[in-house]
């Protein structure tokens, strides 16, 4: 019989030799490693990894285990190469490779010089093009021919598209400087800045919307800076185009960066991302842009989708007090949950923006008390929540001393003790609007709950006052520490619960007078298996979350797809 790999047989697509195969493996972790691109070809003799169909799977599998890695690069933004002498490509169609620019989520970018024109551009070759999936084919194409129909000073124009040996690749304006995240690593704009640079963002994004162009992946590492401040928008892979015979989104899909995407985009319905989209995608930059911090950010993308869909962000000037209240006002009105809350067109933006910087009155009307009440409330509704239950139960009191008299001392106390709950809570959401200090202001406030809860019903104890019917307010504190989407918070609270309710057993031997001994213990049980059900959906909700970076087209920051 003939071996199978025997001389003079040709050897098809897929049927290498495996020990060939896993050499080839091998090299390619070694390239991943030392920080080459995952998307070059590693070769072997005549085999080549990228075109064995047996191991197509475990390649996608091994870049994306390196880019879910603990302290590899940071995804979702072109992260800068190192410049080379010797870069892996040499040369791709009629275009030089002279180094590597950066990479991302699906492309790599490199600078380039055309052999015949002698000019330099930046030439985009989507990753792994030998494995790319059909969609992030399309969607490189569909970049191109978005950018391409453009013409504007502020938006990066595309020259070429092609494909050269199973790369595809797009030639663009090359901007010798940084991204605006790059920049804002070097802390906020000022307030003139921040607005004039927004101002020409907006009005190079009126120009996309003109032409039927809805970005909808608008961030700051997506705008470039030349080194004299011009701002250029770039990449438009998830692009939206309004035509009759364009290609539609399905619905239920969610597209683009949760950090700075809309809540219909975050809700999954394509079908109301519309130009406003893209104002909201505008709001939250400038918001960064002023504060140095992202207005909605979780410390997993469905704990920022959350939020972008039920919270509000800070506002601007307690983060920074240098910001005037007309731009926190133009900011705000960018960021609202409803679009025809928004600004009607980013050209309406860019004027008001530009009105700022002229210092001329914007044209902003005013915001009702009710909506400035229902905005605070989805700001800060651990506050809100505290501040309410506080003031009801201290109204409760209040009332039956006037109803019933009681020793003013003791009512003093309790109404004192409500008093320092109520500014302790202030103090603690305060503090949790500085990101780095906010976990350590959770696990202080559930704390905090506990502890002036419990000697509350202490007092109450000594002063021969029942509090059977009050324990429940244990598991209440637990079920609002969920709400805060973390196992350990929970774990910590219902351990402080327990704790708290056992040093109350002990001292007040008196408490549930009349009841089996053994009803304290069965009560504290019931409190442990409560925070393990709490726990237990929290957990269930971040294996969700891991979905969603499964999900991602390489991206974890980006979603597209679920």
């Amino acid at each position: 019989m003939e071996h199978e790999n025997a001389p003079g047989k040709a050897v098809e697509a897929g049927d290498e030799p495996e020990s060939s195969l896993f050499q080839l493996l091998d090299a390619h972790v070694e390239m991943l490693h030392t920080g080459q691109s995952g998307a070059a070809t590693v070769s072997l003799g005549e085999l080549t990894l990228e075109r064995s169909a047996r191991f197509r799977n475990l390649l996608s599998c091994l870049n994306d285990l390196e880019r879910l890695a603990p302290g590899g690069p940071a995804v979702g933004v072109i992260q800068p190469a190192a410049p080379t002498t010797q870069p892996t490509l040499r040369r791709i169609g009629p275009y030089e490779i002279l180094g590597e620019i950066g990479r991302g989520g699906m492309g790599v970018v490199y600078r380039a010089r055309h052999t015949t024109l002698h000019c330099e551009r930046a030439l985009k070759v989507i990753r792994a093009s030998d494995l790319a999936t059909s969609e992030e084919v399309r969607r490189f194409q569909q970049e191109a021919r978005a950018a391409a129909a453009l013409s504007h000073p502020g938006i990066i124009r595309v020259y070429d598209v092609g494909e050269h040996d199973g790369l595809h690749y797009l030639t663009m304006d090359l901007v010798d400087g940084q991204n605006l995240a790059q920049r804002l690593r070097g802390g906020p704009l000022t307030p003139e800045q921040a607005a004039l640079l927004m101002a020409s963002v907006a009005r190079a994004v009126q120009h996309l919307h003109s032409r039927n162009i809805v970005h909808r992946d608008l961030k700051p590492s997506n705008i470039l800076l030349d080194p004299d401040g011009q701002a250029f928008i770039s990449d438009f892979g998830l692009a939206k185009v309004f035509a009759a015979d364009a290609e539609r989104t399905v619905s239920g899909t969610i597209i683009g960066t949760p950090d700075y995407m809309s809540p219909e985009q975050a809700a999954g319905h394509s079908a109301a991302t519309t130009t406003r989209s893209d104002v909201f995608s505008l709001g939250a930059i400038l918001y960064e842009m002023l504060t140095g911090q992202q207005p909605f950010h979780g410390e997993h993308p469905l704990d920022t989708l959350l939020h972008v869909l039920e919270g509000e962000p800070t506002l601007p000037r307690k983060l920074n007090r240098r910001i005037p209240s007309d731009l926190e006002q133009i900011c705000l009105r960018c960021l609202e949950k409803d679009p025809d809350r928004r600004y009607p067109t980013a050209a309406a933006l860019a004027d008001d923006l530009q009105r700022f910087a002229d210092q001329e009155p914007i044209a902003l009307p005013s915001v009702s008390f009710r909506h400035r009440l229902r905005r605070m409330i989805r700001r800060e509704p651990a506050l809100v929540s505290h501040l309410a239950a506080i003031s009801l139960a201290a109204l409760i009191v209040q009332v039956r001393a006037f109803v019933a008299p009681v020793e003013a001392r003791s009512h003093s106390i309790v109404m004192g003790i409500f008093a320092v709950w109520a500014l302790c809570s202030w103090g603690l959401q305060w503090w949790m609007r500085r990101e780095a200090f906010a976990d350590a202001a959770r696990f202080l406030w559930a704390a905090l709950d506990v502890v002036l809860y419990t000697a509350l019903l202490s007092l109450s104890e000594s002063w021969g006052w029942r509090t059977d019917l009050l324990v429940i307010g244990y598991p209440l504190m637990m079920s609002g520490a969920a709400l805060w989407f973390r196992v350990r918070l929970i774990w910590f609270m219902t351990a402080v619960s327990v704790i708290s309710y056992g040093v109350l057993r002990v001292r007040h031997p008196e408490m549930h007078a009349g009841l089996p001994e053994h009803f304290a213990w069965i009560a504290a049980g019931m409190l442990v298996v409560i925070g393990a059900n709490l726990s237990y959906q929290v957990y269930r909700f971040k294996l969700l979350d891991r979905v969603y970076h499964r999900r991602t087209s390489g991206d974890p920051s980006r979603l597209s797809g679920l």
